[in-house]
């Protein structure tokens, strides 16, 4: 009897086992792009900004894991700076300009349009800079309705923001933002 039993047992465990992998109907994989996906997918948009970060060697940082805000200049903000700066292309940026202007444009934590203080930017960037947001009422651009503009240091407006991305978010900025010099205290 003990016999059958122990047989009976073992046929019991031969048929029937845990396996630690789920059903693959279990698992969920976020299938949305990095922040260098974003603008890879819109180098129509942005081939200058992808330059600039290629040659400051922080390109492929947006393409890793991690927690980023991005403030991504349009070429048509591109083409603006430049011609501000009396250049015409953006091979006539130095590396350092390069560096700056990449820095200046990422933050290494994530920041929604809702988590927006009006003043100093709750984290600095890559430069160790704070950035400064300014909250303005438009009723101009959609009539008979009041939209909320965001501008990064006054000057770059938000075009397009709170596009989520695996590894953080990106604002579309109407300008190059400009690299500050202030301490918080004088912001």
């Amino acid at each position: 009897l003990a016999i059958v039993a122990f047989l009976f047992s073992a046929m019991q465990m031969a048929f029937v086992s845990c396996s630690d992998e789920p059903d693959s109907e279990y698992i969920y994989s976020f299938q949305g792009e990095m922040a260098k996906d974003y603008l890879d997918n819109r180098t129509d948009k942005f081939s200058e900004f992808i330059t600039v970060l290629q040659r400051a060697k922080v390109y492929d940082l947006l393409g890793t894991y991690g927690s980023y805000t991005l403030f991504a200049p349009t070429n048509t903000a591109f083409e603006n700076y430049l011609s501000s700066r009396g250049l015409s292309s953006v091979a006539e940026l130095t590396d350092k300009d390069c560096d700056t202007i990449a820095y200046t444009h990422i933050v290494k934590q994530e920041f929604f349009t809702t988590d927006f203080p009006n003043g100093t930017y709750p984290a600095s960037n890559m430069l160790d800079r704070y950035l400064t947001i300014t909250g303005v009422a438009d009723s101009v651009s959609v009539p008979g309705e009041v939209v909320l503009q965001f501008y990064i240091n006054n000057l770059s407006r938000l075009e397009v923001y709170d596009d989520s991305v695996r590894n953080g978010v990106v604002h579309v900025v109407d300008k190059v933002i400009s690299s500050s010099n202030d301490v918080v205290a004088d912001m």
